[in-house]
């Protein structure tokens, strides 16, 4: 559970930083240049990134967020949040 709760001590800071209580897709990219995954690892690229941020928001039904419909569809929630670490990781480790 300290990983757990190390990312959550994350998103507080950047939602702090952001729209609270969501964090944005500018503060998400800030995130991930501070965190240099893009510099090094292969198929990281800025679309990459930026299609992990777009799948988290993405429900199972293939429809956006209700959010959206709101005028904050372009924030994520916690649970989305931690969605896109575990795409981040997955990205970055596992595939080819």
């Amino acid at each position: 559970m300290q990983k757990a709760d190390l990312i959550k001590e994350i998103f507080v800071n950047l939602i702090a930083v952001s729209s609270y209580p969501c964090v944005g897709l500018m503060d998400y990219g800030d995130f991930v240049v501070k965190c240099r995954i893009k510099e090094d690892s292969l198929g990281c690229n800025q679309s990459a990134i930026d299609r992990t941020f777009i799948a988290a928001k993405i429900q199972k039904g293939g429809s956006t967020d209700s959010k959206v419909e709101n005028g904050i569809g372009n924030a994520m929630q916690r649970y989305e949040f931690f969605e896109v670490i575990v795409r981040l990781a997955q990205m970055r480790y596992k595939d080819p």
